[in-house]
Parts: C-alpha cells; structure tokens; sequence
C-alpha cells in the first residue's frame, strides 16, 4: 500500500513578534526559514532566527518537513509517561495561531503537493492575511473549470 507524501512550505512574510513565530513553528514541526535582503543578494536561513542587521528587513517563512510533508495539521505533546503524545488538529487550528503574527500589509502563502504514488495528485495553496481572510486554490478546481472545453472529464487517478 503507497504512503501519501508530500511538500509544503510558505513564502516569506514579515512577522510581529519572531520568538512567538519561533515557538509557533517548534509546535507545529516546522522548521523555521529567514531571509535578508542585501544590495540585491538574498541571505537565507533554516531552523534558526536571522540575526537583526541594521537597515534590513527580516522576513520569515517555514518548510514541513515532518514524515508526510504537508501542511501542519498536528502537533506533539509530552504526556506524564515522558513519550511524546500525537494530537490531531485541524489546519484551521495552525492558521488562527499564525494569524496574529503576521504584520499587517503582508500576505502568507502556503503551498503544498503531494500524491499517494501516481494514484492520487494534490494541491493546494493557501493566502492569508493578518484579519484571518483567506482565499485557496486546489489542482482539483480545474474539474469545474475544464466543463467548459468539452463533455467527457476523466480523473486523473487509477
């Protein structure tokens, strides 16, 4: 039986508070990604927070990487038996944490893609904004949108 397996991360945005976007990605198991801009050279970082340089801007992003790669949908936590704990939350629970840290102005957009073999493609992207508005695309909207090219669709699934 095929795993789905997929990759996720975000673009890189400014945050209102970076050590609150740090413990936000420690919970979720993302690793965190920071980049600088400098006479037109771009200075990027994984898993630790860009030091401030005068003069520049610190944007903030994240890559998934946890086994299956997708967007955050879970978190762990440590139960009185001193094993981590798995705890199954809903994306919506990782957008309204990172809601509030986003600065205003800036948008966040999230990707991901995955496929459980060839049998099954996905996609997503996900923007959202400090109020919490969101809009989203998905590979599969091009069902709908193809109607109008022909009569015959086919999944393109086994």
């Amino acid at each position: 039986m095929a795993s789905y397996i997929a990759s996720a991360r975000s673009n890189y945005f400014e945050v209102t508070n970076p050590k609150r976007f740090e413990k936000l990605c420690k919970k979720w198991h993302l690793t965190l990604t920071s980049m600088y801009t400098e006479d037109a050279e771009c200075f990027v970082s994984n898993g630790i927070i860009t030091p401030d340089i005068p003069n520049h801007k610190v944007l903030y992003g994240f890559i998934c990487e946890w086994d299956a790669g997708g967007l955050p949908s879970y978190i762990y936590i440590d139960d009185p038996d001193n094993e981590e704990k798995e705890i199954e939350l809903d994306f919506d629970n990782f957008i309204e944490e990172l809601t509030p840290l986003i600065m205003p102005g800036y948008v966040v957009i999230m990707m991901e893609a995955g496929a459980e073999n060839y049998r099954y493609m996905t996609g997503i992207a996900v923007a959202l904004n400090s109020k919490g508005d969101t809009k989203t695309v998905c590979l599969s909207d091009i069902y709908e949108k193809a109607k109008s090219l022909g009569t015959t669709i086919t999944d393109a699934s086994y």
